[in-house]
């Protein structure tokens, strides 16, 4: 796979196509925040702030923990499931047709700010996505963008968080 990267947006001189792709990108980058960032700040967040939480520098209402009741740990899923659910209908299946990236068939801005938010769920969490087998765009789209060049480099700190978490429950 050949990736290049010319810039924030796909370029040429005003194509009709080139101007339906920023407005899909434009669309993620707006909807960012209240769609795959919620994984950070609602699971990821709060999970790692268990770890402290557990020697008193926290308060343990801000936390989580995937050792917590099984209630608890159904209900962190129902989050995940839910929140990657909405992402993978919205912007994987329906506005890329058969692309393999958010917009086209390279990566833009709009995949490198997702991707983090949702790879973290598997890399810190351990959580696995095959749990949910309508989830299988979204895997297919996650292993595209970790075969991207420098992808262990860039994320390293999160696979280091991982096997902390996880050493910890």
């Amino acid at each position: 796979m050949e990736n290049k990267w010319n810039d924030m947006y796909p370029s040429s001189n005003n194509n009709p196509s080139d101007i339906r792709q920023r407005a899909l990108i434009n669309e993620y980058i707006s909807h960012h925040n209240e769609s795959t960032r919620l994984m950070t700040r609602k699971v990821i967040r709060p999970g790692l702030s268990g770890l402290f939480a557990a020697e008193g520098n926290l308060s343990p209402g801000m936390t989580h923990s995937l050792s917590s009741s099984p209630a608890d740990l159904m209900k962190l899923k129902s989050t995940i499931r839910d929140t990657a659910k909405r992402f993978q209908h919205k912007f994987l299946v329906n506005s890329r047709g058969s692309s393999d990236f958010i917009v086209g068939d390279t990566p833009t801005i709009a995949d490198l700010l997702a991707y983090p938010d949702l790879a973290q769920i598997p890399q810190i969490l351990g959580i696995d996505y095959g749990e949910w087998p309508e989830l299988e765009e979204l895997r297919q789209w996650l292993d595209r963008m970790a075969k991207l060049p420098y992808h262990d480099d860039v994320h390293r700190t999160a696979t280091k968080l991982g096997k902390l978490y996880q050493s910890k429950l």
